[in-house]
């Protein structure tokens, strides 16, 4: 009986068959039978990938938090820049005429 030989799978097989499971929905039993590999072989595959996968989303939900803080700022900064105005053309005009009338 001969000697089954072990298979070599690139990185990058490794990650589309991970990303199989991780973005395209399918279960561990189809991607399996897709890429002809057990089972174990390919949750110790997803196993790494799915904590990348969760930091990458993590940092991009920060980097969406950051951006969307950045804009509330710039229309609170906008908003306050013309309540400013206007308080102040309104000061300046009510100002003046009370000088005008008192005197």
């Amino acid at each position: 009986m001969a000697k089954r030989q072990r298979r070599i799978f690139s990185t990058e097989f490794k990650h589309d068959a991970a990303s199989l499971v991780l973005d395209q929905g399918y279960s561990f039993a189809e991607a399996c039978r897709a890429v002809d590999v057990h089972e174990n072989t390919l949750r110790n595959w997803v196993q790494p990938s799915a904590f990348e996968f969760k930091a990458k989303a993590s940092i991009r939900a920060c980097i969406l938090a950051t951006e969307f803080t950045s804009c509330v700022l710039q229309e609170l900064k906008k908003t306050a820049t013309v309540v400013l105005y206007k308080y102040t053309v309104l000061r300046g005009c009510y100002g003046t005429s009370i000088t005008r009338v008192g005197t």
